[in-house]
């Protein structure tokens, strides 16, 4: 009896260590199987970030504002039961997206004509000519109805008509002569013309933006918005190349064209974006412009397991070329770096610099003043536009902007954010402390489709603005935007 006893003991610690060893190798493969989903989650994260940019940048919107909802929680604040059940339905979403986009399009699947629109009402109280007073009063109101018909797969045909309007410009309310309407866009775009890789034509009246808008893009603050009459070929997908050309005045034999070479070079969640730019006015001697920008500009981000991100970008860029019998030589800088959180409330911060070069002695023959194109300037220079116009703005003096810029969300649909910036002249032979300006806003989005913000803004100027102004009193701004979209 006692061997059959001890025998048993002894198989039953065998059991039981078999069991423990059995169980420890299931834990760490149950952890290794988490850990590789939580890599997936957070490759789709950025997937997602990378995707939403986009669109704000189609729509003209600040490229922060958007809800990610609930994969933007820290996934390590769950419990295992909680990852385990929010991973279960991550897999099952990612595989429903596979089995879509490797499905084939069925006949009939896509509708041949989609109809999209937004009104957009902007009231603005404005005070900036540095003196104090009574400040001006504005109301503006945007619309916009698209049409969007694909008769075939590799054809799209996007006609966009656009009402852009002050509050008041009719003085007759009898008036029918609806002098603000206008084509916004109007354009053909033809894919996959000669199969893989893919090579695309866009040709007619379209918005164009390339990169952070630095240099071109579509303006979306601006109540009427920037389209060009364009034709642009791309080559490849996620990696590619776009030429592109546009006529920005017709004057016969003496155009005025705007040529483009972009390219954005794509690995993980990096990118370098190479590009050259050629102005061509084709006028007399004295009244031609030839001006030739090429820059170069980086982006990316970094994720850690914890859905904290920090993010990049560089860009630098040269000028040269002539303006009538003066000689460009000019340059642009800048850099940021940004910070953001994970959590219900998003918490974002970004902090940089900008450096366009400057002419310390106009008027000598040589323009060493960057000029910043066709940009997006109101996304960069603070939001009261004081210095969209360069040179004109500060005078051919350049423009130095140091800022810091934070926001974070008070609940799930109202987000909270901080501006602030420092200017100060590139080049001057005096003062060159241009101001600081403060901005703050407040978005809410109050139901699917419509969004409301407000903003208030202050610039205290500086020796330099002050001396280009004529005047020293603070200058203020304060607008309520509604947005509204179908």
């Amino acid at each position: 009896m006692v061997p059959k006893f001890t025998a048993l003991l002894l198989i039953g610690g065998l059991l039981a260590t078999a069991e423990g060893i059995w169980s420890q190798e299931s834990t760490v493969e149950q952890l290794q199987e988490l850990q590789e989903l939580r890599n997936e989650v957070e490759r789709r994260r950025g997937d997602m970030r990378r995707e939403l940019r986009l669109l704000h940048q189609v729509l003209g919107e600040d490229e922060r504002v958007g809800q990610l909802g609930e994969y933007e929680r820290s996934l390590q604040s769950l419990t295992p039961d909680e990852l385990a059940a929010e991973l279960r339905i991550l897999r099952e979403d990612i595989e429903r997206l596979r089995q879509q986009v490797e499905r084939p399009d069925e006949v009939g699947e896509k509708p041949r004509f989609t109809v999209t629109g937004q009104i957009r009402n902007r009231l603005e109280w404005t005070d900036k000519d540095f003196t104090s007073g009574d400040g001006d009063v504005v109301e503006l109101l945007r619309s916009r109805l698209r049409v969007t018909a694909r008769p075939q797969d590799e054809t799209t045909i996007v006609v966009e008509v656009q009402d852009a309007r002050l509050w008041g410009d009719e003085v007759n309310t009898l008036d029918g002569a609806a002098g603000q309407l206008d084509f916004h866009q109007a354009y053909l775009k033809l894919e996959n013309m000669f199969g893989q890789p893919p090579f695309t034509v866009t040709v007619g009246r379209q918005e164009l933006a390339y990169g952070s808008e630095r240099l071109i893009g579509a303006v979306g603050w601006s109540n009427t918005g920037r389209a060009f009459d364009a034709l642009r070929l791309r080559f490849g997908a996620e990696s590619n190349g776009e030429l592109f050309v546009a006529k920005l005045e017709e004057k016969g034999m003496r155009d005025r064209n705007l040529w483009g070479l972009e390219g954005h070079l794509e690995r993980g969640s990096h990118a370098a974006e190479p590009y050259v730019l050629f102005e061509h006015d084709k006028g007399v001697a004295t009244d031609r412009l030839r001006r030739a920008t090429a820059g170069l500009r980086g982006v990316g981000e970094f994720v850690n397991a914890t859905g904290h991100v920090l993010g990049y970008e560089l860009e630098g860029a040269g000028q040269v070329g002539d303006d009538g019998l003066d000689e460009i030589k000019a340059f642009m800088a800048g850099g940021r770096l940004s910070y953001q959180g994970p959590g219900w409330n998003r918490p974002y911060v970004t902090a940089g610099l900008d450096y366009l070069s400057g002419d310390s002695t106009v008027g000598d023959n040589q323009i060493k003043v960057f000029d910043t194109l066709f940009a997006t300037n109101h996304k960069f220079y603070g939001l009261m536009d004081l210095f969209t116009n360069i040179p004109t703005h500060t005078s051919e003096r350049g423009l130095s902007d140091i800022y810091l810029k934070g926001e974070l969300s008070a609940s799930e649909s109202t987000r909270l954010a901080l501006h602030i910036h420092s200017f100060s002249l590139a080049k001057s032979a005096g003062e060159k402390n241009m101001g600081q300006e403060a901005d703050v806003l407040l978005t809410h989005t109050l139901t699917a489709v419509t969004s409301l913000q407000w903003a208030g803004m202050i610039f205290v100027p500086g020796d330099a603005m002050k001396a280009l102004s004529g005047f020293e009193d603070p200058a203020f701004q304060m607008y309520l935007q509604m947005t509204a979209r179908f």
